[in-house]
């Protein structure tokens, strides 16, 4: 079974995820926290993190490769840490 997803890269617009430029495809919506949380709002860091599932879903395919090296473990590792400046 294949699963189909919206291509990449994906950008955060506000509360939307969206998807390439000329798609016009909204990946994702994000509730307005309002007054339900205690302590900063999570939509950043959320967005964040699904905007980046397709270079993460890549990621893993390099590294699952049989020829993956340690290029490919540092390209892992750049995308985690650009999820931990949020």
């Amino acid at each position: 079974m294949t699963t189909t997803y919206t291509p990449g890269p994906w950008t955060v617009n506000g509360r939307e995820i969206v998807g390439p430029d000329d798609s016009g495809v909204i990946v994702a919506r994000l509730p307005d926290w309002g007054i339900l949380a205690d302590g900063p709002d999570p939509a950043p860091a959320n967005a964040a993190l699904i905007a980046a599932a397709p270079a993460m879903l890549a990621a893993l395919q390099r590294l699952t490769h049989p020829m993956a090296d340690d290029t490919d473990v540092e390209h892992a590792l750049a995308i985690i840490a650009g999820l931990e400046t949020i």
